[in-house]
Order: structure tokens, then sequence, then C-alpha cells
């Protein structure tokens, strides 16, 4: 049996960036994924913005992480050599209740602290952005937020953990857990059996399926939304320059327009709730609302120039709402659950999140000097 000091199940977005964290220190970390390869289920299958957040409610603990996320980004980009595009956001509206959505969006931006998002007239926006639908009766505009090419944010992320000691174990799916006297012994998958002194759960879309084995009866579940995307060829005709994105709804973000880290015009998502956690197939009828959608804002998009269409699972839970935080039934074990389309832009700050429960709980550790 595998001995560590934690480990961490998941390597998406957020599970790379808390072994990143914690390969600060002299532990003995391993991660596993049950894919063939690190980037998780949702990371390299989204919208790849890392967003300011400024329009999360204030005070609370999204809104928070995505502050502190927001501070840290840019270094990491830097250090890493990640591709980016710090473009910067468009949300224009086109009548009276989405022009009110967006002022109590700025109120949350004033509340949040994020001074540097403006309200812009419809006439600045159109001339900001020329592609945009006619008709704007105002905007607002977001000059951080920044698209990312998210196979190399967490690839780089990942070597840097391997560099210094982390280990990953990848095709390791888990497949039960032993739990005595409130402790977990041991951690079966299909290359071995693992014991560690902590366990994360940052498993995303089969969260809710690690915490049954680990905890019992859940409170929560999780299933699949699917976003289906096209990506537009480099030399379409009808480019943005900015992140066009709708005013969202309770149930989406809608459909936006993007130029991505290398140039191409990404577009989309949908976002249609299904129970195939496998179910990452493109369809018709996804692909025709995209175009519908995305033509309301910018009319000119020409999708015959799409390159290639995919889609993605993003984990939806139920009920919603970030839960990070030890189990209060089993000793050692955390869970990270509830992250959606703005894990991303949260992942950094869950990271150091993550740690400092740690030291909440009394826990220390030996910090590297190298």
């Amino acid at each position: 049996m595998k001995k560590v000091d934690i480990l961490i199940i998941g390597c998406g977005a957020v599970g790379v960036a808390v072994a990143r964290e914690f390969a600060h220190y002299q532990l003995n970390i391993v991660v596993v994924d049950k894919n063939s390869d690190v980037g998780g289920d949702a990371t390299p299958a989204c919208s790849s913005i890392i967003g300011t957040g400024y329009a999360n409610p204030p005070g609370s603990l999204v809104a928070k992480l995505s502050h502190a996320s927001n501070m840290m980004f840019p270094g990491l980009l830097r250090d890493l050599e990640i591709s980016h595009n710090p473009c910067g956001c468009i949300m224009p509206a086109y009548d009276e209740e989405q022009l009110q959505a967006l002022l109590k969006r700025l109120e949350n931006a004033r509340s949040n602290c994020d001074y540097d998002v403006e309200f812009v007239t419809g006439k600045e926006a159109e001339s900001m952005e020329p592609m945009l639908a006619k008709g704007v009766m105002g905007a607002i505009y977001s000059p951080r937020e920044t698209v990312v090419d998210t196979f190399e944010l967490v690839y780089a992320q990942a070597e840097n953990c391997a560099a210094n000691g982390v280990e990953f174990i990848l095709n390791c799916k888990v497949t039960g857990v032993d739990v005595q006297d409130k402790k977990i012994q041991c951690i079966h998958t299909t290359k071995g059996d693992i014991s560690a002194k902590w366990v994360v759960n940052a498993a995303g879309l089969h969260s809710d399926e690690i915490s049954k084995m680990i905890e019992g009866d859940i409170e929560f579940s999780v299933h699949p939304r699917k976003g289906q995307f096209f990506v537009l060829d480099k030399n379409t005709a009808c480019k943005v320059s900015h992140i066009i994105m709708p005013v969202p709804t309770a149930h989406t973000r809608g459909k936006l327009m993007l130029p991505t880290a290398h140039g191409n015009m990404l577009v989309g998502p949908t976002a249609e709730d299904i129970t195939d956690k496998q179910d990452t197939k493109v369809t018709a009828e996804g692909l025709k609302e995209v175009e519908r959608d995305i033509r309301k804002l910018v009319p000119g998009v020409n999708l015959n120039d799409a390159i290639t269409e995919f889609a993605g699972l993003r984990p939806t839970k139920e009920p919603e709402g970030y839960r990070i935080g030890f189990s209060e039934k089993i000793n050692g074990y955390m869970e990270i659950t509830g992250i959606r389309s703005d894990g991303i832009g949260t992942s950094l700050g869950i990271g150091k999140y993550v740690r400092m429960l740690f030291e909440d709980q009394g826990i220390r550790f030996e910090r590297k000097t190298e």
C-alpha cells in the first residue's frame, strides 16, 4: 500500500492549484485522476475565462476567492509562461430590464472593490466593438477579464508540481474507500491502494460519488450541464477584440463570443442539464441554439468558418453554492464542491484557502527552502 501525507482526488484547475500550494511544503503528495491526462473533465472544455468575479454577491466566499485569485494570476501566467489574452469584457444591454440588471452588477462591483469596472454608453460600446448588434442602450466594461489557454494552465502547474516532488497517477479511478473510527484507512483505486493522512476531494463532476464512498449519506448531488461551442478560424472576417457576453440569467451566463489566447474566435456555450456524465457529444440542435443566440449580439458572425465544435460538462451542484471545508463526520477529509464555470477564475484562491483551513485546524507544515 502506498502511504502519503496528502491525497488529492481530481486534477482539474482546482485540484492542480491545491497540489501546487502544498508543493511548497515538506509533504508527500499524490494526485490521482481517472482520466489519461491532467485537466479533469470541465477545465479543458470551457469558456477559458479568468474572470474578476466583480458581480458576485459581496462578502460571499466565491467573491473573496475570485478577488484573491485575480491578484495572483498575473504572476502565475508570467512565471509559468502560460498563453493568455487580457482582452477585457463588454456586456451590452438592449432593453430596460437588461439595463437595470447591469446597474445591479455595477453595485456589486463597487462593493467588491472592483473600481475599474465601469458603465459605458451604447455609442461608446459600439465604438469599442464595431461588430456588436446596433441598439446598445449601455454596457459594462470590465478591463481585467482574461482568456487563458486552459490546457497550458493545467499542464504548466502540474509540471511545476512534479518538478517539486508531487506524484501524479493517471488512469487511476477511485473504486472504494475503507473508513473506520471516523478515519479513512485506505483508498482503493485501479492503480492500487493508498493510505493518506489527509484526503482532498476535488473530483468536480464526480465529487458526489467520492463523497458517498467516504461519508455515506450526503446532502448534495452533482449533475452535468453540457456546453456546446464553435471554434472559428483565425481568418474569419467577423472578429471581436473583447469578450462579448450577454446579461446573464439565473440559469446561464448565456452565449458569448471571445478571442482565444491564440487568435481564434470561440462561440458558445449552451447550458443543457443532462444526467450522463460521459455525454460530450455535440448536437445539431445545440449548435443551432448557439448560432441563434450569438447573432443577437454579433449578427455578422460566420459560423461556416468553424474549424471544430466541441462540448464540455460543467459540474452543477444541488443545492448550489461553494462548499470547501473539512468533513464533520470523517477526520482528515476535505471536500471542494459546487465549483462551477468560475472554477478557473477562483482556482488559485481555492489553493490558498485550503491551506489556510488546514492552519485553522492547528496543522502546520514545514516550508521548503528551495
